[in-house]
């Protein structure tokens, strides 16, 4: 799953002005910006927008820890792509293995855990079986459960 012609969901977005700082060099802090970004789009590409999670399903994803590695800088104006490669499932958590490239080159790569919690009190909740099954069915080959790969 490493190949970048293998990368299941990728987003595009362009470095701003407002992204670097006085050199052109993007903000470290700005990476978890754009990895927010690309999950938003990738979970509103499988039907589960923020808006409709907390309506519907009275549940919300919050990270819960991040692990970035910085490999280059991406400066003003680079275009990247930023791409979602591997989701792991768990009961009320998912993982997300996530990199940020500039042409072909890796910028940045992170490792991110979101736990499901009720909208009502923020405590940990099992995946609604509806938004279990779009994790699962809508984002395939993207989805491991508990490191088997789930078709």
């Amino acid at each position: 799953m490493g190949s970048r012609l293998n990368i299941p969901f990728s987003l595009d977005a362009r470095v701003y002005y407002q992204d670097t700082d006085a050199g052109g060099v993007v903000y470290h802090s700005r990476y978890l910006d754009f990895f927010e970004r690309a999950r938003a789009e990738w979970l509103r590409s499988i039907g589960m927008e923020s808006t409709m999670l907390a309506e519907k399903y009275r549940v919300i994803f919050i990270v819960r820890a991040v692990n970035i590695e910085y490999v280059m800088p991406a400066k003003l104006d680079d275009k990247l792509s930023i791409v979602i490669e591997r989701v792991d499932l768990l009961r009320a958590q998912f993982n997300l293995a996530q990199k940020i490239f500039v042409k072909s080159n890796l910028v940045a790569r992170a490792d991110i855990n979101l736990v499901c919690v009720k909208t009502s009190n923020f405590k940990p909740a099992r995946f609604p079986s509806e938004v279990k099954n779009l994790l699962t069915v809508e984002s395939s080959p993207l989805f491991y459960e508990k490191d088997i790969l789930c078709h």
